[in-house]
């Protein structure tokens, strides 16, 4: 009997601390569907900050948001929230959007996910029209192993045509080599960084500089 009732006890403290957070999911759900932006944004932005997996279905329909704004908050928040059914409706918004800021911010977002769709959609980023898009998918791909992503590292480094991108890419190669080992790709790599220390650009020559010594270090 004593069993029984700590058992219940336990179980009724549990339902008392979860009744609160479920309603503040469900007021953040209501929220994410306001007519107004400012409270449709502040909202995506308190999901994230909550890593709220039950708001994924209310962030998601935000990314085609009318308001650029909203739209990249709900990037934001769901790479934070780190929810794998986010990865496919960033995917397609990435395709779809003519936001700049917005595809940034879902090149940014992919990041944090592992796996092949992910990595796919970051390759095809780092392929995109804007510089902006580029520099955060090639930072992004700093963050998988040197077979998934290494490659393209190489050649954002060695030919982008934005000088930023090229650093950015550079800097992401470096740190991948730091902490993995780059087996037969480590020549390509140092060849790009020593040709990116070559860079018209100072501030490239510099970064590529630092990022050979960063990846001597790895070695």
């Amino acid at each position: 009997m004593l069993k029984e009732r700590g058992t219940l006890s336990i179980l009724t403290l549990c339902l008392a601390l979860a009744a609160p957070a479920a309603a503040q999911e469900a007021g953040l759900l209501s929220r994410l569907r306001s007519a107004d932006p400012a409270a449709r944004m502040a909202a995506a932005r308190e999901a994230g900050e909550l890593r709220s997996t039950a708001t994924v279905a209310g962030l998601v329909p935000l990314l085609k948001d009318r308001s650029q704004g909203v739209a990249v908050a709900a990037a934001v928040s769901l790479g934070q929230i780190r929810d794998e059914r986010a990865v496919e409706p960033l995917i397609l918004a990435a395709e779809k959007s003519t936001h700049t800021a917005v595809r940034v911010m879902i090149a940014q977002s992919l990041g944090n996910f592992p796996g092949e769709k992910a990595l796919g959609a970051l390759a095809k980023l780092a392929d995109d029209r804007s510089p902006a898009v580029r520099s955060a998918a090639s930072r992004s791909l700093g963050k998988y192993g040197p077979e998934e992503s290494a490659d393209k590292l190489i050649e954002k480094t060695s030919s982008d045509s934005d000088p930023e991108v090229r650093r950015v890419a550079a800097e992401a190669l470096a740190g991948m080599a730091e902490i993995r080992d780059l087996g037969p790709r480590r020549a390509a790599a140092e060849r790009a960084l020593e040709g990116a220390a070559r860079d018209p650009r100072e501030k490239n020559r510099k970064a590529a500089a630092a990022a050979l010594k960063r990846m001597k270090r790895g070695k």
